[in-house]
């Protein structure tokens, strides 16, 4: 007998007049669990519960620290952002230098030359 919610079992039926020689006279019919196969099924039912509450433990925590690594991704990445929007506004004002004091420098270094 098959263990599960159920079993089914061959039962021979008799038809003296209508069966042909060669010709299967038996079914399949369902027969319901036992307790004692009714009882193993809750606990199997039970140990599969506990295994997938466990499962979605490990999943959650293992979701909690991948948003914790994003978060500090993003803050790695908007610092990266500032840090790059500051160079370039540093090497604009320093181009900015050059150019306003670039007349001064080939003043000086003109003058300069004409002196000696």
């Amino acid at each position: 007998m098959a263990q599960g919610s159920g079993n089914l079992q061959k039962v021979e039926t008799l038809q003296a007049s209508c069966v042909e020689p060669g010709t299967s006279t038996s079914k399949m019919v369902y027969v319901p669990p036992t307790e004692a196969q009714y009882n193993e099924i809750l606990a199997r039912l039970d140990e599969m519960t506990a295994r997938v509450e466990k499962i979605e433990t490990r999943l959650e925590t293992r979701i909690q620290q991948q948003e914790v690594r994003i978060r500090r991704l993003e803050r790695g990445i908007q610092w990266a952002i500032q840090r790059i929007k500051w160079l370039s506004q540093s090497v604009t004002a320093l181009g900015e230098i050059v150019r306003t004091n670039s007349g001064t420098l080939l003043s000086f270094l003109n003058h300069s030359n004409d002196s000696r």
